[in-house]
């Protein structure tokens, strides 16, 4: 049960990061498929915002975060700031969950 439950959440994962690859490249920041309770994901992060969360969703940490886009670590810290204060959670872990729960397959 529980190697079925990690092959879900690496599936998950999986989607997310092609999610956000998608987003990035996509201009259009209103994509009803993708958002928060009350607000829409696209409405409140930047597409770049939002490859940041795909990764941090990865458990990534800032500096692998910064290799992976090829940006100063200083940048992911900007953007986790933005992502945590526009999507109203505490830490990068909610910001993380949120996310993923908005990109399940059920």
């Amino acid at each position: 049960m529980l190697n079925a439950e990690l092959l879900g959440k690496v599936e998950e994962l999986r989607e997310a990061v092609m999610l956000a690859g998608t987003l990035h490249q996509r201009s259009d920041r209103s994509d009803p498929s993708v958002g928060v309770p009350g607000s829409r994901i696209g409405d409140l992060l930047s597409p770049r915002e939002l490859e940041v969360l795909a990764v941090i969703a990865e458990g990534a940490s800032n500096a692998e975060i910064a290799d992976r886009l090829n940006i100063a670590e200083t940048t992911v810290e900007s953007h986790v700031q933005h992502i945590l204060r526009n999507l109203g959670v505490r830490n990068r872990t909610e910001a993380a969950a949120r996310f993923l729960s908005r990109h399940r397959t059920n």
